[in-house]
């Protein structure tokens, strides 16, 4: 019997003990559980198409951002909504933070009256919406989106519980997040959904050397999230002494869907949403695409086109 017979022997053995999706061998054309298919795009595109590399939150896997307060995070999450809004999915948004501006997702395109607006109260009542949330999808129906804002804002049930006269129980939360991202991950691919974790950063008591920095909830949504995005802010944008905007850059410190750690320098127009045409035009002079001095709707055409992105999406 040759190897390819005895292969073929195996994966079919496989199929019938635990159904077709099982098992495939990698030569025979069929698409598994960890292939991505579609993306959700945010429609910045250097982040979708040069940070993540794949279009935008690759559906089916886990996406976690974060930074310190006041970068960007949840604007990002509106676009994605946006995005998701756009490619005829649904977005599910679980806020924990009690300081959503419901009135913003306008401003990135996103209609708020099509939003699932969830509050749960701990972080076991988090993985226990986001799972009957996922399994009430209809099968067929996205590429949607679930935004969790925010893995830092939520207390665990024994927190909630005990109140501030409770102790902390070493490593409770992470083990939480753990068990969570196991039972959720299987389900978001099959209902078409991605999962985008916004998280805060924490400073490290004692640190000297190194990075200083960490975020909440331990190791498990680091090990399972396919791309975790950092934000840093930069340059203020005004008009005459009113702040109208910043800098932000992206980046990728892990990527499943392309190479990590590239970077993206895009803007952001507080009343009017992510700046693309700064964004591209920005990416293409770093790549030496266009002139430094480029400018304008022509230039900025011509970026996309030796780029090889597709235009703005519609508003």
């Amino acid at each position: 019997m040759s190897k390819q017979e005895t292969l073929k022997r195996i994966v079919d053995a496989v199929r019938k003990q635990f159904g077709e999706g099982a098992a495939l061998t990698m030569g025979d054309g069929m698409a598994g559980r960890s292939e991505v298919s579609e993306v959700v795009p945010t429609g910045i595109l250097p982040v979708d198409h040069y940070v993540f590399g794949c279009g935008g939150l690759p559906v089916g896997r886990l996406v976690e951002v974060y930074s310190e307060e006041g970068v960007g995070k949840t604007s990002f999450a509106m676009a994605a909504v946006a995005g998701a809004q756009r490619e005829g999915g649904l977005a599910m948004w679980i806020e924990t933070e009690e300081a959503l501006d419901r009135t913003r997702f306008t401003v990135f395109g996103a209609d708020r009256e099509q939003v699932a607006l969830l509050q749960p109260g701990s972080i076991e009542q988090c993985g226990e919406t986001m799972e009957l949330s996922l399994k009430t999808i209809p099968k067929g129906v996205g590429p949607n989106l679930l935004v969790w804002d925010s893995i830092a804002a939520t207390p665990t049930q024994r927190e909630v519980d005990e109140g501030l006269s409770g102790g902390d129980r070493v490593g409770e939360r992470a083990r939480v997040l753990s068990k969570m991202c196991r039972s959720l991950l299987r389900l978001a691919a099959e209902r078409r959904t991605a999962l985008l974790f916004i998280n805060q950063v924490r400073e490290k008591i004692g640190v000297m050397f190194g990075d200083k920095y960490t975020t909440p909830g331990g190791h498990g949504v680091k090990f399972h999230a396919s791309v975790r995005l950092q934000l840093f802010g930069g340059k203020s944008v005004k008009d005459g002494d009113e702040h109208t905007g910043k800098t932000i850059t992206f980046l990728g410190a892990k990527n499943r869907m392309a190479p990590p750690w590239r970077k993206a320098q895009v803007r952001l127009d507080y009343a009017k949403g992510w700046d693309n045409q700064w964004s591209v035009l920005n990416h293409a002079k770093d790549k030496g695409l266009v002139a430094d001095n480029a400018r304008g709707e022509k230039h900025y055409l011509d970026a996309l086109d030796k780029l090889g992105w597709k235009s703005d999406p519609p508003a």
